[in-house]
């Protein structure tokens, strides 16, 4: 978890101009940091998860952009990323699909407690 705060907060410092790459970093980084402040339990569980999750991910997203396709169905304006890509992915795809996957955990997580606290 922290190697991903580490590596979006420099690409916040690094990449500014880069509108993708800008926008995915701060918003998981803000993210991150909100979590760890509150102190949530299954921050550790859900990034050793998330490892696991990047092998159907990989393979999802690279038929998407153009893997073993004669075209790419998704197609991403190099102008707003950093234009560095894991096979046909860019790299920021692995960001984003981190922030989506936290960010929905997170709220279930909030319900579910929240849930509990009201049948006590």
């Amino acid at each position: 978890m922290f190697l991903v705060l580490g590596i979006s907060l420099f690409a916040i410092i690094q990449f500014s101009d880069k509108m993708y790459t800008f926008s995915t970093a701060v918003l998981l980084s803000i993210l991150i940091v909100y979590l760890l402040l509150i102190k949530v339990t299954w921050l550790k569980p859900f990034f050793v998860t998330f490892t696991v999750i990047l092998l159907p991910f990989f393979i999802v997203n690279g038929l998407l952009t153009g893997w073993l396709l004669d075209a790419p169905v998704v197609l991403y304006n190099d102008a707003e990323n950093v234009g560095f890509r894991l096979n046909t992915i860019p790299v920021e795809d692995v960001f984003y699909g981190c922030l989506l996957l936290l960010l929905n955990t997170a709220i279930y997580e909030f319900l579910l407690n929240r849930k509990s606290i009201n049948n006590t």
